[in-house]
């Protein structure tokens, strides 16, 4: 839990701050959507440092039967009738249903997903970007820019028909994302990842870290344009742990309009992405 703490107070609680100060210190008219698991730590931070009051719009999502129960009680305890829902279900199945739809638009979309953004389909999409390009074409209909937090395990899975042409996962983002990033961008950076070898321990990880950004940026250029916040963070699950969480903030503007169509983003949004991921904080606890 110390990662995560660490990554709240430097990554997420900056954008509280900046979403309050937007608001002219009015937290009831912050709109806030989020995945707050059972004991909802961090909408107890926020109510404690005054980032949000019990008059804020908070829109929250559990899938654990049990969990949505404790959420309910805690919101219901915490939050003011009529200002807060706790819906039960999966984010990217809900994502879909107008159940969900209809709560748009947020001002924070706080999505800490402990799993692979990199689940990939036979389709070659995976169901995170799905969802998280659902999320802002909704929000880009009410023309309302909103701040995106995200956290993903690294790694991810391929389908079985992908094995004969593809390593492993690092193989098909390496190919299928940063080896064409690299191509338009020239990006020093990018170069450095795809010249490493790719048996070294942090070599997943590095290209998840470097893809999701760009993927994200890209796949939603034609109704958005999102840009990386701030440099991301990263911090072992447990310890002893492989498997690394990276945590991202995202500063969404819907183009004028709402949804246009495909639009390529600007190269410089995209190499301002890779400049920040270069300089991602590897959190690591100490004993």
């Amino acid at each position: 839990m110390k990662g995560k703490r660490y990554v709240r107070d430097h990554l997420w609680i900056p954008i509280f701050e900046k979403v309050l100060a937007e608001k002219h210190s009015q937290p009831e008219k912050i709109r806030y959507l989020c995945l707050p698991g059972p004991e909802c730590f961090y909408i107890r931070q926020l109510l404690g440092r005054k980032l949000i009051s019990q008059k804020t719009y908070v829109v929250a999502i559990e899938s654990n039967d049990e969990y949505h129960k404790m959420a309910l009680q805690f919101c219901s305890k915490n939050l003011l009738k009529g200002n807060h829902e706790v819906l039960f279900g999966k984010f990217e199945d809900l994502c879909t249903k107008p159940i969900l739809k209809s709560k748009f638009p947020f001002d924070v979309m706080e999505l800490d997903l402990p799993e692979p953004f990199f689940s990939v389909r036979p389709d070659r999409q995976t169901q995170f970007l799905a969802a998280i390009e659902r999320c802002l074409i909704a929000q880009a209909h009410y023309e309302k820019p909103c701040y995106l937090i995200t956290t993903f395990k690294s790694g991810g899975t391929l389908p079985r028909g992908f094995l004969s042409s593809y390593n492993d996962i690092s193989d098909y983002l390496v190919k299928e994302i940063l080896e064409r990033e690299n191509s338009r961008l020239g990006s020093a950076p990018l170069k450095g990842i795809l010249g490493m070898n790719p048996k070294d321990p942090s070599f997943e990880a590095l290209c998840c870290l470097y893809a999701i950004p760009l993927i994200i940026i890209r796949r939603t250029s034609g109704f958005s344009n999102v840009s990386l916040l701030d440099v991301p963070y990263t911090y072992v699950s447990s310890a002893g742990s492989l498997v690394r969480l990276l945590c991202f903030a995202f500063h969404c503007i819907p183009r004028e309009g709402g949804v246009v169509g495909h639009q390529d983003p600007t190269d410089g949004c995209l190499r301002d992405a890779v400049e920040r991921v270069a300089k991602t904080v590897w959190y690591e606890s100490r004993k």
